[in-house]
Order: structure tokens, then sequence, then C-alpha cells
């Protein structure tokens, strides 16, 4: 209940000074404040009572004070307790309920207190404590002492709601405490501030030593702890050119989570790769911040090295072996540094297991002892290393690529067309030397024509147009080249030309038909 305060006036209407001193002993209904003391004459001094009733009753208490240590004086201090009857006018309004409310939005309600009591009351309103509200959210008016009149005085307190951050549903009373510790409760506030809860569940994210051309993967997870779903973007430009992430950009659902996967993919060497606060952008306008750090190191070559030796245009297959000793399934991506070397773009080794990687040397150049074709194979592995393997490759001249042996009536020309490729996708124009091999001392009336170049648009063939033609029977072994610049050379054709009388060669046909002179061969070269 609620105390009042009375005060009793001495006066010392005496001619000489006196002393006074209360006897009286406070108890939990009847406080006195006052202290022996002496009283001039003509003077007066002030004693405070407080009435605490703890019970709905009269009181009666006689309070004797002692006059200049000799007589005594009697007080009879009386009052009566009655029931705190502070309550709000309307029922329903004892649940104050402001509702979802939204970030920055505020919410007023008006409560109307009614005293029914038979005396004044004194009492502060105030909001038991919670973690939940943050300060200065909720607020009260007035929030200094009240005092309200007895027998139906009113009172209208104000209840204002100003969430600036998310806040979860709450639900609390608001206590009327009078003076002496005594509280009951008035009534009860609800409300929430719904918001996005956006957060990552780590800031940063190391990744140690990565081989350069390799590749690292982490995991990071984005839960969205809030009460309404949102999208979100990273910007991705900020990742480049040594990281990537995966999703860029969606949308998490209140109490769900999205996972990410960050790529660190160094291609210079670095020792100390960071980047701090990349940025993601939520619907709401907030951003989450994210570090990464790395470094790049060189790879290591092992000391094996691939060693290809063949003739220019031909090819040279060679094998590596590489043996998975992890639990994990590898997806290798082969980089192969080298013009001519060549590969399989993707090798799958199963946990425990070991696969054969095939290397294909394929020269359109021939090498000198001082130069040689040099490459690399680089199979980045999951955890960040890699396996580098050096390749050298040794090209020699080209081989012929056939004999073509053919048997020509004397004193006939004979045309056979020679099919020449570009192998290269720009155009080529070849040289082309006739040479008679055989007999040693070519004769005269043997010739042996044809243009003394060809032009080849790139990858596509045209035709050679070859003239031979004897005037007398004889064998003769040429050889065709196909020559472009100094050092290249194409093709070589080797041609047996065997020239006939007419009469053999009509006897040779009807033993076994050769092709007549106007029919021509096609070898590609």
């Amino acid at each position: 209940m609620s105390h009042h305060k009375t005060t009793l006036i001495v006066t010392n209407q005496d001619i000489r000074d006196i002393s006074i001193d209360c006897l009286y002993q406070s108890n939990p209904f009847l406080e006195v404040t006052t202290k022996p003391c002496v009283i001039p004459a003509g003077k007066r001094t002030e004693v405070t009572f407080s009435f605490y009733p703890r019970q709905i009753m009269k009181y009666s208490e006689t309070v004797t004070f002692l006059v200049n240590g000799l007589s005594t004086v009697e007080v009879v201090i009386g009052g009566q307790g009655t029931e705190l009857r502070v309550d709000v006018v309307t029922p329903k309004k004892k649940v104050v309920n402001f509702g979802a409310l939204q970030i920055g939005e505020t919410c007023t309600r008006t409560v109307s207190l009614v005293n029914r009591s038979l005396a004044p009351v004194s009492f502060l309103l105030v909001a038991a404590p919670n973690a939940a509200l943050p300060s200065g959210v909720l607020s009260i008016n007035p929030a200094m002492e009240i005092t309200m009149k007895p027998r139906g005085s009113h009172l209208d307190v104000q209840v204002r709601f100003a969430p600036t951050a998310r806040v979860p549903y709450f639900s609390e009373e608001v206590m009327l405490e009078c003076v002496g510790g005594i509280s009951v409760p008035l009534f009860t506030i609800q409300g929430s501030c719904q918001a996005v809860g956006i957060e990552l569940d780590t800031e940063h994210i190391p990744f140690g030593a990565v081989v350069r051309g390799a590749q690292s993967t982490r995991k990071l997870v984005m839960y969205n702890t809030g009460d309404i779903g949102a999208r979100f973007r990273w910007d991705e430009t900020s990742f480049s050119p040594d990281f990537s992430i995966s999703p860029v950009e969606g949308y998490v659902a209140t109490g769900m989570h999205v996972d990410f996967t960050i790529t660190f993919h160094p291609a210079q060497h670095n020792r100390d790769v960071r980047y701090d606060n990349l940025i993601c952008d939520i619907e709401d306008g907030t951003q989450l911040y994210l570090t990464l750090t790395g470094a790049c190191i060189p790879a290591t070559p092992t000391k094996e090295v691939l060693n290809f030796v063949c003739s220019v245009r031909s090819k040279e297959t060679r094998s590596l072996t590489l043996h998975n000793k992890t639990g994990t399934l590898w997806t290798l991506v082969p980089v192969i540094e080298g013009e001519y070397f060549s590969g399989a773009e993707q090798l799958v080794v199963e946990p425990g297991q070991h696969r054969q990687y095939e290397v294909t040397y394929q020269p359109l150049t021939m090498t000198t002892e001082n130069r040689k074709h040099n490459g690399s194979i680089f199979f980045p592995l999951p955890d960040g290393t890699g396996l580098l393997y050096n390749m050298t490759g040794f090209s020699d001249q080209p081989r012929p690529i056939g004999t073509l042996p053919i048997d020509i009536p004397a004193k006939t020309q004979h045309t056979e067309t020679l099919r020449v490729h570009n192998w290269l996708r720009v155009p080529q124009r070849f040289i082309v030397i006739r040479e008679i091999l055989k007999p040693d001392r070519p004769d005269p009336a043997t010739n042996l024509k044809g243009f003394d170049y060809i032009d080849v648009p790139g990858l596509s063939e045209r035709e050679y147009k070859l003239h031979f033609e004897a005037y007398k029977e004889g064998n003769v072994h040429s050889k065709i080249t196909f020559k472009k610049r100094a050092i290249w050379r194409v093709p070589v054709l080797l041609c047996d030309l065997q020239s006939v009388s007419c009469g053999r060669h009509r006897h040779d046909q009807a033993d076994s038909p050769s092709p007549p002179v106007s029919e021509s061969h096609d070898p590609a070269l």
C-alpha cells in the first residue's frame, strides 16, 4: 500500500530553553523521524511521522516525548489503512498490443488509470527489465512519481514503442510501485519488430598456401535468423582475379540458410593475398562483410621428365600414372603448356585408385639439337597442391609418304595428280623440288616436269600435276619434295617410273591390266 506523512510541530513557549526527546520506537506501520534536541525560547521544531498501513484497519499509537528529562508529554497518532484500488479504466486495455512493427516505425498507445481508493496514492510506473528490448525502444510517460487523488481521479499514461532494430516478440508487465516496496501489476505490453536477421557463420576465411595454377575451396554459410526472407547479392567483381564465389545472388527464407562455395585460384605468385571487406548487399539495405586471405606459391616439378621423339607431323603418346591416396574423388583438369603437346581435358581418379593419363606430342615443325620443343603438364589437386611434369620433344625430318610405282609406255606423256595437304590454318606456298635419283646420270631423253610452287589454303588440299615423258625404255627412280622456307620440308614422295616399249606395254596389259596414260593416280600428301 501507499504511505502518508504528517508533521508534528513542537513549540517552546517558555522563556527558557528546553530539551525534548522522543521515546517512541518506530514500527513497521509508523515511523518517527526526529532526534533529541534543545528548543530555544520562542522557537519550534518539527517531528515527521510516516504511516505505512499493512492491513485494512484503523491504527492508533501513543507517542511519548520527554521534556527536560523530567516530564513527559503524550501525543496520540491515528490513521486508517484502506485498500489500494488503482486500476485500468477499461479492462480490455489491460493488454496493450503493438503488433508487429518494422524498423523505424513508431506506435503510441494511451492507457487510462483510475484511483478508486479512499486515500491519495503516490507511485511510479515501471516496466520489468527485459534483455531482448534495447534501451530507449519502450517508454512510459509520465516517467516520474505520480500522485493520484482519491475517490475516482483519472490519469492518462502514454506508452510508446519505437524499435530501431529487430525485436523478438515480447510480453512485459507494467508495475505500479509504491514507496515501501509494494508492487502491483497494472497492464501488459506486447509487440515485436520484424526485420531481416541475416548473418554469416564467419567473417574471415584463411586458405593457406596454394600452388599457382591449382585451386582450393572453402564453405561459407549464411543464416537468416530474422522474421522476413530477403534477397542477397555479392559484389562478384571484388573477388577477382584470385577468388570466386557461388552462388553470387539468391534468396534466403526466414529460418533457412544458404551454403556458398568460395574458390581460391591464384594466377600470380604472391605470399600475401588478402581481400578485405568483400561486400554482400542485403535487400533491406544492410551489408555483410567478408575477408579472404591466402598465399600463392610456385609448383615444384617432379623428377620425372617426359621425353618425346618422332618425325615432324607424326605423333607419339606417353602415359603418366596418377595415384589418389586420399578419401575424396579427384576430378582433375590438367593444364598443358606447349604448342605441340595435348591430352584429355579431364581425368577422374577414384579414392585409393590410380589412373593413366596419356600425353600426345604432334609437332608441326622440326627441331635442332639446341632448340627442342619444351612444355609442361600440371595437375591441380583439390587440396591446393599440384603435380607438375616437364616435357621435351624432338622432331626429325619427315618420312617419305610412300613409293608410287608407275609403268608408262615410251614416247608417251603421262600426268600424275598428287594431293598436297596444308596442315596449318593459314595459307602456305610450297616450293616443289623434282629430283631423279636413279639412274645416277639422268638421260636427257627423260623429262620430269611440273610447276615450281603450289599455293594451298589453310586446312585444305590442292592438286599438283606431275608430268613424265621418256623417249626410250628404262627405270627412273625420282623424289618429289614440297618445301616451305629454308628449313621446313613436307611430304616426300618417291616415284618408281618404268618406261617400256609400246609392244611390251600392250603385252603386259593383256596379262595384268594397267591404267591408261591419261588416267591419274591420287596419292595424298
